[in-house]
């Protein structure tokens, strides 16, 4: 981490500086940012203040004095409520960062206490969304390669995965949901991956349910199904960067409504990308909205469940920009060396869910789409 670096974006967005607080481990962007040994021990309020300009101050408790020694800057400590509010009024500035957030929940960490406390010292309080996307989010070189392993075993996968489907139906043998998540897995393995979460096998009107996971083996997988998957994984190692896409099929000719809905989601993608490659700077929020219209305008308006998509690191959900407008207003900006996940979708209660996901690494103002794409509705047998 360099303070150079943070001070530099700090005068950018015009704050007296960003105060990093903690208490029990509950702002783990804190721990990721500044790199916390993973056996520290904290169990009182402490704060990490990088001023604008000068060197950074540590505020620790007296009995855990210790808690920061491992970054540099000066410590002063407290004992009492009333010591800690004279510390943080004398060293804190008028205008400060910090991890709060109305619109996004995964950046707020700050409890309401602690806000309140400082408002109450007449600190004016802004999210550090955008200072720390830039230190959570940026990926490194081994990671983008890593990114697009991950992406390339997605996207094989899924095709291993319906052409399993396919031949399992020829041969007239008995398949379930679960027999499908189980292939999907153990292709991971092989390929040395890992993932967080077992992938989404739905067929039918399962696939409505975005976040739908099977009980047991699930369903049957007929003939005349829609199935749609969804798998990520990354890398084994700490370098590991997800690859996430969403794919459809019908395991017989799709009806009307299917085959016009897949066009409509899938022209959306087209959108989100161009709108992406058209413009020098463009925000998360702005992305989501261009396409919710889009869909609203043709008539999906009550079949939008959820945002376009999701920043990507190491971890599935990053902690950078994501493309909504729609279940929160993310309002920052898509940044160099970052990945996203690009999937609208529409949802169908007790038919089908339709959704299309790829990912797009965003480098020097351009867009590369990594996990492939699907350009038409897969017919399986």
């Amino acid at each position: 981490m360099s303070i150079s670096l943070i001070q530099r974006l700090i005068n950018q967005e015009n704050l007296d500086g960003w105060a990093l607080y903690d208490f029990h481990h509950t702002n783990d962007l804190m721990w990721e940012l500044l790199k916390f040994p993973r056996d520290a021990h904290v169990t009182r309020r402490v704060f990490y203040w990088i001023p604008r300009e000068g060197k950074p101050v540590k505020v620790v408790h007296a009995i855990e004095k210790n808690a920061l020694d491992f970054l540099e800057g000066d410590s002063l400590v407290y004992r009492t409520q009333d010591e800690l509010k004279e510390v943080l009024r004398k060293t804190l500035g008028k205008k400060i960062a910090m991890e709060v957030s109305s619109e996004i929940p995964v950046i707020s960490k700050v409890d309401a206490g602690t806000f309140t406390m400082l408002q109450g010292l007449g600190i004016e309080i802004i999210s550090s969304g955008k200072l720390l996307q830039r230190f959570t989010s940026v990926l490194s070189e081994e990671q983008i390669k890593a990114h697009l392993e991950a992406a390339d075993v997605v996207s094989k996968t899924a095709d291993k995965a319906f052409e399993f489907v396919r031949g399992e139906l020829l041969q007239g043998k008995l398949l379930y949901e679960g027999d499908v998540q189980e292939f999907i897995l153990n292709r991971f393995t092989d390929a040395g991956c890992i993932t967080d979460h077992s992938p989404i096998v739905a067929r039918g009107a399962n696939s409505a349910n975005p976040h739908y996971m099977p009980k047991g083996r699930g369903a049957p997988i007929k003939r005349g199904d829609f199935l749609l998957i969804d798998l990520w994984c990354k890398r084994r190692g700490e370098h590991g960067v997800y690859g996430d896409i969403t794919r459809v099929a019908c395991t017989e000719k799709p009806t009307e409504k299917q085959q016009a809905a897949f066009e409509v989601v899938r022209e959306a993608q087209r959108m989100a990308v161009e709108m992406i490659e058209m413009n020098e700077t463009v925000r998360g929020c702005d992305v989501d909205r261009l396409v919710r219209e889009y869909l609203e305008e043709r008539g999906y308006k009550d079949n939008i469940l959820h945002r376009l998509g999701h920043n990507i690191t190491g971890q599935l959900h990053g902690n950078g920009a994501n493309l909504d407008s729609f279940e929160t207003m993310d309002e920052r900006e898509l940044i160099d060396n970052t990945c996203y996940s690009v999937e609208p979708a529409l949802y169908f209660p007790g038919e089908f869910g339709l959704r299309l996901e790829f990912d797009i690494l965003y480098r020097n103002g351009k867009v590369q789409v990594t996990g492939g794409v699907q350009d038409s509705l897969t017919v399986l047998v």
